[in-house]
């Protein structure tokens, strides 16, 4: 991605096709939440049709604060295997790490990740595992169907 196109990206807030993460320890630490909570949002932005999606690391929610991304095992090699397990149909999703040097002082020397999601011919796509632990408080059950609602996802009803 170049960083005109990022800049766009982050200028607005999170939308139905971009999602904004200041952290990311997935993979990096065992921690069942944290993957469930990627793969519901990949899941999401998979059901978003025919338009590439962004979940990018290193931008606050508001899109105003950015920072350096420090999680070497967050790699598009981990993010492909990981899809294969977590959700069916396997979605297309490619992950780049990107650091400009040519950046505005705000985003210079840092470390972004950015996974593109899509684009998809429309088509259902799910959890294909539970992601379950009733101490975190976390419950995603495998079929459930996950779209983006503007700047949340949320489990899709029947109709």
């Amino acid at each position: 991605m170049n960083y005109k196109r990022f800049k766009e990206l982050v200028r607005g807030k999170e939308k139905r096709t971009v999602d904004f993460k200041l952290e990311s320890y997935v993979f990096k630490i065992k921690n069942l939440k944290l993957k469930g909570e990627l793969a519901k949002d990949i899941c999401a932005m998979a059901n978003n049709g025919n338009v590439a999606s962004y979940i990018i690391f290193g931008v606050s929610d508001s899109g105003l604060s950015f920072k350096s991304v420090n999680n070497e095992k967050l790699t598009d090699d981990n993010i492909q295997t990981f899809c294969k397990k977590a959700i069916s149909p396997i979605p297309k999703v490619k992950l780049n790490r990107e650091c400009w040097k040519n950046a505005d002082s705000k985003h210079g020397e840092k470390i972004f990740v950015i996974i593109q999601v899509g684009p998809h011919a429309r088509r259902a796509y799910r959890l294909n595992q539970d992601f379950i632990s009733y101490k975190k408080s976390l419950c995603f059950r495998r079929n459930e169907v996950w779209i983006r609602r503007g700047s949340t996802s949320d489990l899709a009803t029947p109709e």
